[in-house]
């Protein structure tokens, strides 16, 4: 028998496995980008392989994260001229001090932040990120409607939050996506990325033959998208 190679999901990682004439299972995690591929002996089930997996997910986490950083939010101090990206562009962050109630507003090349004078480290970072929630909601609200109406496909609710190993996630049966917050700091092209990548999943639960085919009909360049997607330049 030849080889079989497929990818399968477990816990929001997705997994390169291949199965082959093996005597053990064999976990790896390999660099710069946290690829995780399981090498399977052809007689062992899936739901022992699928378990053997869930079992390491620490482990696989642990090591993703050494090689990509990702979910390892920047150390900010919130401070004038400190650079924040806000869908691929950089801006400078500009403190104005003011007694009123603390806003942000953005200008071609600057985020203002207005704040008390008295206003500490912790309470200037949720006013941001606040702001960052905003404008990610109101892009993904505008591109997830342009995505269903190419797709046919439609989604019952959509929400925002931080996730330390994935971009985005799809709950099939309630048809819900959940969006990574860091995604307010990448090109737009890799946030229409996800939200195809996560539409898809309504038509097919799987990262297999079956789903690539659709990403390839719909946006063809999404490889490109998802490498731009993990590089650490924004």
């Amino acid at each position: 028998m030849n080889n079989i190679k497929y990818e399968i999901e477990i816990a929001g990682i997705i997994i390169e496995v291949e199965r082959k004439r093996v005597k053990n299972l064999r976990l790896l995690v390999y660099p710069p980008d946290g690829r995780v591929k399981v090498t399977a002996p052809l007689y062992i089930d899936e739901k022992r392989m699928c378990g053997f997996i869930l079992s390491k997910t620490g482990w696989i986490n642990k090591h993703r994260l050494k090689y990509t950083g990702k979910g390892k939010e920047p150390e900010y101090n919130f401070t004038d001229g400190e650079p924040h990206y806000l869908f691929g562009s950089p801006f400078a962050l500009k403190i104005i001090y003011h007694s009123k109630t603390p806003r942000v507003n953005l200008t071609d090349n600057t985020i203002e932040l207005f704040i008390k004078p008295n206003t500490v480290k912790i309470k200037r970072g949720m006013i941001l990120e606040e702001f960052f929630r905003k404008a990610l909601n109101e892009k993904a609200a505008e591109l997830i409607e342009k995505w269903e109406l190419v797709t046919g496909l439609k989604i019952n609710d959509y929400g925002i939050k931080k996730m330390k190993t994935r971009w985005g996630s799809c709950n099939i049966k309630a048809k819900r996506i959940w969006l990574n917050l860091e995604l307010s700091k990448k090109p737009i092209h890799c946030l229409e990325f996800i939200i195809l990548h996560e539409l898809i999943h309504l038509l097919e639960k799987h990262h297999n033959k079956r789903f690539y085919s659709f990403m390839d009909l719909y946006m063809p360049g999404w490889r490109a998208f998802k490498n731009d997607l993990n590089k650490s330049s924004y």
